[in-house]
This record gives structure tokens, C-alpha cells and sequence, in this order.
């Protein structure tokens, strides 16, 4: 997917210790983050290409995205900070992650 692929030119993944952001814009400036600035930046830039997405907050701490495929008439599962598209069960198999309880955010569409 493309827009993944431009994500990942202009922001950088860091585990250290960074300012937190949850403008796109600002995301896009500082040029570094973790799931959740990829997670919003992400969903924020589905939903300008009009697609429809949400973001997907799980309660144990960490970000995805949904999109929404008219093809096949599902939510797309997209961890944008994992470059992971359509593998939902990632967390369980591959983190060992036995979470259950999320939170589906609805975003205002930014103009870019």
C-alpha cells in the first residue's frame, strides 16, 4: 500500500524516549514515533485519500488501524507501525497478547 510505504519515508520508528504527538502534522515535523503517532498519521491520511478507517486502541498499549474494503465488505486490519496488513492475530501469536478489550476512536478528517 502506498500510503504505508510514504509513511514509513517520512516518519521513523523510535523506542526511545520521545515527544508524544497526536496532530498529524506535528507527527509528520518531528519525523519520529511509536504506534500511536503511526497509528494516527496513518488512519488521518486513509481518511484524506477517502478511504474509511478508525483507529483501534487496545487497552493493554498499542495503536492500529481498520480500513474499510467495499470489495470484500470487511474492516482491513493495517499496523502501520508494523508495516502488517490484514493479520489481526499478530498479537496473540506472534507478541503472546491475550487482549480482548478495545477501544474503536473515531477521527475528524484534517486538512493536509
Amino acid at each position: 500500500m502506498e500510503l504505508l510505504k510514504w509513511l514509513h519515508e517520512k516518519v521513523e520508528w523510535s523506542k526511545d524516549d520521545i515527544v508524544r504527538h497526536n496532530d498529524p502534522l506535528e507527527i509528520i515535523a518531528y519525523g519520529k514515533g511509536r504506534c500511536g503517532e503511526f497509528g494516527i498519521l496513518f488512519t488521518a491520511l486513509c481518511l484524506a485519500h477517502n478511504y474509511r478507517a478508525r483507529l483501534i486502541l487496545d487497552m493493554t498499549d498499542h495503536v492500529w488501524t481498520e480500513v474499510w474494503n467495499n470489495k470484500t465488505k470487511r474492516w482491513i486490519h493495517v499496523d502501520s507501525s508494523e508495516k502488517k496488513i490484514d493479520n489481526p492475530l499478530m498479537y496473540e501469536r506472534d507478541w503472546k497478547k491475550n487482549s480482548k478489550r478495545y477501544m474503536l476512536l473515531k477521527m475528524a478528517t484534517w486538512k493536509m
